[in-house]
């Protein structure tokens, strides 16, 4: 009889089976990826009708329409659209600066003639002047004569250049190599004092040495053509000039 309980004993025990730990992780992965590529089966073929309708209740729930209000200009407070090629006109300047250099016997020397095409009047001042012979120092003369000439543009809104002319002969220095060095050293002189005096920047400054010497009246005797290349240009742009200066 203990027999028989010992063998009823040992049927209702529960066996269990120990399995190696990476079973289990192997196990999970199987499923995870029979899961993934049930998941892409679903989605292969899509119902565009169900689709549809499920867009539009989504779009229904969740947008949010506000009215659009369009706002006029006030036009107190709207910012004035500004000319950035803003000048004075070239007739009135020319009519005062003719008169300043009537009136100033360091400046009746100096010339001035227009461009009506390219809208610019052109303030010529002689190097002998203002300069020594192939130097770019000015003389305490010439000095003055700027000073004054800039005193009189000081209120211009034109745009300005500085333009240096030397004549065709040759010269070779330390500090002067050729004309091209001369005449940039001379208008960057004559730029500095004009904006001394309160001129609105900025000046561009050039140099044109000898390069403008053909455009010289050829009737004229060469020393006076010599003497005519010799110069330092001022030259004033009017509202038409589009082009960049020189």
């Amino acid at each position: 009889m203990a027999d028989d309980q010992n063998t009823e004993e040992n049927s209702n025990e529960i066996h269990i089976i120990e399995c190696p730990a990476w079973l289990l992780t192997f196990a999970d992965l199987i499923s995870l990826l029979i899961t993934f590529f049930v998941l892409l089966y679903s989605m292969k073929v899509v119902d565009t009708q169900k689709w549809e309708e499920m867009k539009g209740s989504f779009a229904g729930v969740f947008s949010i329409r506000e009215p659009v209000v369009t706002t006029p200009p006030d036009q107190q407070t709207a910012i004035e659209k500004i000319d950035p090629f803003e000048a004075d006109n070239l007739d009135y300047i020319e009519g005062i600066l003719m008169q300043s250099f009537s009136q100033d016997p360091l400046l009746k020397d100096t010339t001035m003639s227009r461009d009506r095409e390219k809208d610019r009047l052109i303030v010529s001042v002689p190097s002998s002047l203002v300069f020594e012979s192939n130097e770019d120092a000015l003389r305490q003369e010439g000095l003055r004569a700027v000073q004054n000439l800039g005193d009189a543009l000081r209120h211009l809104d034109n745009r300005i250049a500085v333009a240096g002319h030397t004549d065709p002969f040759p010269i070779k220095s330390d500090k002067f190599p050729s004309n091209w060095e001369l005449g940039m050293a001379r208008s960057a002189q004559i730029a500095d004092v004009i904006l001394s005096r309160g001129v609105r920047g900025p000046i561009r400054i050039i140099s044109f040495a000898d390069s403008r010497f053909g455009q010289i009246d050829r009737g004229l005797p060469i020393s006076k053509r010599y003497a005519i290349s010799r110069r330092v240009e001022v030259i004033i742009y009017g509202e038409k000039d589009s082009e960049l200066p020189f």
